[in-house]
């Protein structure tokens, strides 16, 4: 991590997203979304955060194929 300022809060990635806080840090937990802690707080890399947003599933159930 060699400058802070090119990194993002979880309240931004929560932004950037359209999740919540409380779900930001649970998909940081869930090993789901890369992050590193900086005085007791977690940065995110916004390139992680776009890749994610990205990759991520619609909410909701998968739908399942007619036959």
């Amino acid at each position: 991590m060699s400058n802070i300022n090119h990194y993002m809060t979880v309240n931004q990635a929560a932004a950037s997203l359209g999740l919540s806080h409380s779900r930001i840090l649970q998909l940081i937990k869930d090993g789901r979304l890369p992050a590193s802690k900086f005085g007791g707080n977690y940065v995110l890399d916004p390139a992680d955060v776009a890749e994610y947003g990205r990759t991520r599933r619609g909410p909701g159930r998968p739908k399942t194929l007619k036959t």
